[in-house]
């Protein structure tokens, strides 16, 4: 992996000195121009996001503490990892709107395929769309210990072939050998994406490609002898699993409706419209000052705004389109087009299948070779008016006609020759919103599916927020709800390998979930207060297969965020609580906690410096076990998993706005107490190791 890194970075450095040897365009003694937008698929609404460059928790390199701080993983960067606190695994919490980033996901197929790799995909839900004047790149490069060999690599540049249109791509790498045999991942991940926004035409686009290679060993073989020795044998000496997800999205919106008079409320299509408006021509002088960032930590600053003599000419016939005032929109409704191609697969390999882990071999007992995938065909069409369409009735709605074909494939499937893995999905949704005060704003949805394999499954979720001034503070309440019927994922009815076999008839699963959430904007306080109601609840048993419990099943939660200031230390705690009404079938434990302690100083006007420690803690619960031949975890009952507080030691660096840099001591309680830390049964987290990792940004 190390050559096509240096290959890669070699590439870009070449591509650039390329460019700058070019001779200078006048646009380039201009301000820096960029924006940055989610796009979602359901809506087509327009997210807005910071261009991140923030120094907070940079430490945090490994996507699935990203996702989530009560995460926890096999051991390995690369491996399947799961939420430890129930509502994160089912929760999206990036974005204040209830059905642009789904609240509450939904299972969908890939039950068996991606559910817990899911944070290192690309794909087009979580990919930035841009509109900048100058090219943009950013670099980001981390690595381990010598002997793990582990590196991290990813690559994002983007810039406009025009004034609207802008076109990019992305790599990721994730490469480990691991700590204990057979634990090495290699993941690979590539993608394009474009956009051009434009009048009344907009259009969104990007194509993803991922491939993820995994060691198998099934945990390491303990006994009370050797829970804490350098060697530990493993289970598995010869399976590995693949899994590739690949995805092609295109969506295509025409506005039309004018508006005859304008309010005053500002709504994200002005800002995007000027974005393409001013992409080659940012704004100068008084203008300036209205598209800085609102922190200099938290977006990338601008560049010298003082155009030499050579370009006063080109610049200063500028000045009449530039001091135009910023267009308001123009249209209220619009037609709207998505198409969208899917391919999931999941192989599994041993070439020994003999060794004793597995209870079944159906059909080969001297090679396992198992391959599950589907494939997932997408047409939406969408009727969409903004809030604005009616000066007296400041509420919008949307309603689409969704068109799924899917096609299911496993072995089971091909012996049989039967053909009732093809299904067609049809489904209407509809949708009523108000995001145009700042004070308060309100979304309901709604879907409903009349044929295919989800035929009559239904679900409504709804979203109420308003801010109130307290004192000097900013306090704002939210209130969640989700009601849903669905079928279970499809691989959890039916299902065919040479070690798992099952065919299940079950009825559809009832979700009610209600959550109130408090946060307070000047004190950095959120409150979660989390409720589930759960019938026929779908799980795996400790024998590894899917099982349905058929009583009511409850799950309360609280999650507490905190983040304290003075003088030069900060300390931001996060605190999970949970209990579930049947812990023999969800095993949960009742408090995890996160912790990070710092002190925050600026070193010669250039540079900020962050040192302390992060601490992660779990009470004693009966963590799962992970079956590798299905890329499931499991419950099991034979040790509850007790750990001390696992702390790591990190030191944060920034430059200016051109690079962020850590350097961290991973897993320092191992090294003090000399006991492994088991996250999960049987699985082990890597010991005590430093890493490193560097940020590069370039922007002119």
């Amino acid at each position: 992996m190390k050559r096509k890194i240096l290959f890669l970075i070699l590439l870009f450095a070449v591509f650039f000195q390329a460019s700058n040897g070019q001779e200078k365009n006048p646009i380039d003694s201009l301000p820096s121009y960029l924006k940055a937008w989610h796009f979602d698929k359901r809506t087509f609404e327009t997210i807005p996001l910071e261009i991140d460059t923030n120094l907070n928790f940079y430490q945090h390199y490994n996507p699935i503490f990203r996702k989530s701080y009560a995460s926890v993983y096999l051991g390995n960067i690369g491996s399947a990892g799961v939420s430890s606190f129930f509502f994160e695994n089912q929760t999206q919490l990036r974005n204040s709107r209830l059905f642009t980033i789904r609240e509450f996901k939904r299972n969908d197929f890939d039950i068996l395929l991606s559910k817990h790799y899911a944070a290192y995909f690309l794909t087009p839900e979580n990919i930035k769309f841009y509109n900048t004047n100058k090219p943009y790149t950013n670099i980001i490069y981390t690595t381990g210990s010598r002997s793990r060999k582990e590196q991290t690599f990813r690559i994002v540049h983007t810039q406009n072939i025009t004034r609207y249109w802008n076109m990019g791509f992305v790599f990721n790498g994730i490469g480990s050998e691991g700590e204990y045999i057979r634990q090495k991942t290699s993941h690979k991940a590539y993608g394009f994406f474009s956009s051009l926004v434009k009048g009344r035409y907009s259009l969104h686009a990007s194509f993803f490609n991922n491939k993820f290679e995994d060691e198998q060993n099934g945990g390491v073989a303990l006994d009370s002898s050797n829970k804490n020795d350098d060697y530990l044998p493993v289970k598995l000496n010869n399976a590995q699993s693949t899994h590739f997800k690949r995805s092609f999205f295109l969506a295509q919106s025409i506005r039309f409706g004018k508006i005859k008079k304008h309010g005053t409320d500002s709504v994200f299509a002005d800002s995007l419209q000027l974005a393409a408006d001013t992409a080659t021509h940012a704004p100068i002088a008084s203008n300036v000052e209205k598209q800085k960032p609102k922190t200099a930590n938290d977006s990338i600053a601008e560049t010298d705004t003082t155009a030499t003599e050579t370009n006063a000419s080109f610049v200063s016939s500028l000045f009449e389109y530039l001091r135009k005032p910023a267009k308001k929109d123009k249209y209220y409704a619009s037609v709207n087009h998505s198409i969208r191609y899917e391919k999931n697969a999941h192989l599994y390999y041993d070439k020994n299948p003999r060794e004793g882990f597995y209870k079944n071999i159906y059909i080969d007992s001297t090679t396992t070779d198992d391959s599950t995938y589907y494939h997932r065909l997408s047409n939406i069409f969408s009727l969409k008016l903004s809030e604005n369409w009616n000066p007296y009735v400041r509420i919008g709605a949307y309603v689409s006609f969704t068109t799924e074909a899917v096609k299911f494939y496993n072995f089971h499937d091909f012996i049989r020759l039967i053909n009732d893995t093809n299904y067609v999905d049809n489904s209407i949704s509809f949708g009523l919103f108000n995001h145009l005060s700042e004070k308060w704003f309100f979304d309901l949805c709604a879907s409903y599916y009349s044929s295919g394999y989800k035929a009559d499954d239904y679900w409504a979720k709804l979203k109420v927020g308003r801010k109130f001034p307290v004192f000097k503070d900013t306090i704002g309440i939210y209130l969640f709800g989700l009601y849903e019927k669905a079928q279970p994922s499809f691989f959890a009815q039916r299902y065919y390998s040479n070690h798992f076999i099952w065919e299940n008839n079950f009825g559809q699963k009832e979700t009610k979930r209600i959550r109130l959430k408090i946060a307070s904007k000047k004190s950095k306080l959120n409150l979660n207060l989390n409720y589930a109601e759960l019938n026929n609840y779908v799980y795996f048993n400790t024998k590894a297969i899917p099982e349905q419990y058929n009583k009511k099943l409850t799950v309360y939660g609280a999650s507490l965020d905190l983040a304290l200031r003075f003088w030069l230390f900060r300390w931001y705690n996060k605190v999970f609580w949970q209990k579930s009404s049947d812990e023999a079938v969800v095993q949960l434990p009742e408090i995890s906690a996160y912790s990070s302690f710092f002190i925050e100083k600026k070193l010669f006007k250039v540079l900020n410096l962050q040192f302390g420690f992060d601490a992660y803690y779990n009470t004693a619960w009966y963590a799962p076990r992970f079956m590798p031949a299905t890329g499931q975890f499991y419950l099991q009952t034979k040790e509850k998993i007790e750990n001390l507080p696992v702390v790591d030691i990190f030191v944060n660096l920034k430059l200016k706005n051109r690079a962020l840099l850590f350097f961290k001591a991973e897993n320092m309680t191992q090294i003090v107490t000399g006991e492994k830390i088991y996250p999960l049964y049987n699985y082990p987290t890597d010991g005590t190791a430093i890493k490193f990792g560097v940020s590069w940004w370039f922007h002119d």
